[in-house]
């Protein structure tokens, strides 16, 4: 049997089929893994916020000292940090889940910056932007459930610089309520 009576049975043909849907399945599972140990591993910096200000009093540069300890680069530590703080939620991706961590570090991340005031700068927005955000998320729900948007007097002005950076992230995506 040459080759091109072999491409041209069924079974042959249905097991390519089967064979190319294996192959972007684990392709797709192996990218999106890596997104989500990404974004652990910045929430989990990022949730020591109190250990990680305490440190500063000593003159620790926190990013450099956890890619040491963890044998990663400081730029990988730099943009799992980012990354956690930038979406709070997995969900917030402007492409959802067809997207991959190269990408989200290239378009979504700010550059690579390591400097002391920076980090300080982050553990201190992330904080600010994770209770903004559970803001926002309450206000969404509670708009669902009952048609109505309310978010506390006291948060409004933050609650619209979120959604303002948010949109800032990305225009070309509209924000509704």
């Amino acid at each position: 049997m040459c080759d091109c009576e072999l491409e041209s049975q069924e079974w042959y043909q249905r097991m390519i089929e089967d064979c190319r849907a294996i192959i972007v399945e684990t392709e797709f599972t192996a990218r999106w893994t890596i997104i989500e140990g990404y974004h652990s591993l910045g929430m989990r910096i990022l949730k020591e916020t109190e250990n990680l200000q305490r440190s500063r009093i000593y003159g620790n540069e926190i990013v450099q000292r956890v890619a040491q300890s963890l044998r990663k680069s400081p730029r990988t530590i730099w943009y799992a940090i980012q990354f956690a703080r930038s979406f709070p939620e997995l969900n917030l991706l402007p492409e959802g889940k067809d997207v991959s961590w190269r990408k989200i570090c290239q378009k979504y991340l700010p550059e690579n910056n390591t400097n002391e005031e920076t980090e300080n700068r982050i553990i201190v927005e992330f904080r600010v932007n994770n209770e903004v955000y559970k803001v926002v998320s309450d206000a969404l729900k509670d708009f669902r459930k009952h048609g109505r948007f309310c978010i506390p007097k006291e948060q409004t002005i933050e609650v619209l610089n979120f959604m303002l950076n948010l949109y800032k992230k990305e225009v070309q995506n509209e924000i509704c309520f």
